[in-house]
């Protein structure tokens, strides 16, 4: 498996115990500059070459950025909350949960897809969760309130730089950002290119890849129809 530094996957290849390719479960994707996937091939031969384009997983994987599209008012998907007047600490525990039971719900949606055959469906799910692992990473803010300012009117954004580090199933250290508010409007609270966004950046990749290598072999060991014109026949 292949992610570029934006986090994207390229290229997803499986192999039998000895080395060789397996024919037909290969995968490449392209993006632009920017994040926006542009192709996808899958297939390949006994070599792991001649991919062909392959638009089932064009859409499947499209989903990864349904959550900006479809859901960007959804805050517990983005790990977010809702701002609040004379906002508590149960308010903010509050939202932590709701992410929580949005991410393990979509975890029991992918698993139930491979259960009813719906390969499709269970990719497009894989999607919604990498989208909102990796807005964990860009949105969590640290509960003790330390920490730099970034992009922020608000201070607690320094952390993963600084060693204090989290992921999307261990938050004690964090809060969901508040948006609009910690969270600035139409624009990310850390800068990407700043030590603490570079920090927060190598932290997710890691996070999502761990995750992508243990449920993509689920989905292998279900999914084993992928032709080489790019069809799928359990769906």
């Amino acid at each position: 498996m292949i992610l570029t530094t934006l986090g994207e996957l390229i290229s997803l290849k499986k192999y039998w115990s000895e080395g060789s390719p397996v024919a037909g479960q290969h995968f490449e994707y392209a993006f632009d500059d920017i994040g926006n996937r542009q192709s996808t091939k899958a297939g390949g031969d006994n070599s792991g070459a001649n991919l062909r384009p392959a638009s089932y997983l064009n859409n499947a994987l499209a989903s990864v950025f349904d959550q900006d599209y479809k859901h960007l008012a959804e805050n517990r998907r983005h790990y977010n909350r809702d701002p609040k007047a004379n906002e508590t600490t149960a308010d903010k525990e509050n939202a932590d949960i709701l992410y929580v039971d949005y991410v393990e719900g979509e975890r029991a949606r992918f698993n139930s897809a491979l259960h009813r055959n719906r390969c499709v469906e269970a990719l497009e799910s894989l999607g919604l969760l990498s989208h909102s692992w990796q807005d964990f990473y860009a949105h969590a803010i640290r509960r003790d309130g330390l920490g730099g300012y970034e992009n922020s009117g608000f201070p607690g954004w320094t952390a993963f730089s600084e060693g204090i580090r989290g992921t999307p199933e261990q938050r004690d250290r964090f809060w969901p950002s508040s948006y609009v508010g910690e969270h600035p409007k139409l624009a990310e609270p850390v800068y990407t290119n700043s030590r603490e966004g570079q920090a927060r950046q190598v932290e997710a990749i890691l996070f999502v890849a761990r995750k992508y290598d243990s449920m993509l072999a689920k989905w292998f060991a279900k999914c084993k129809s992928c032709c080489n014109d790019g069809s799928m026949r359990t769906q």
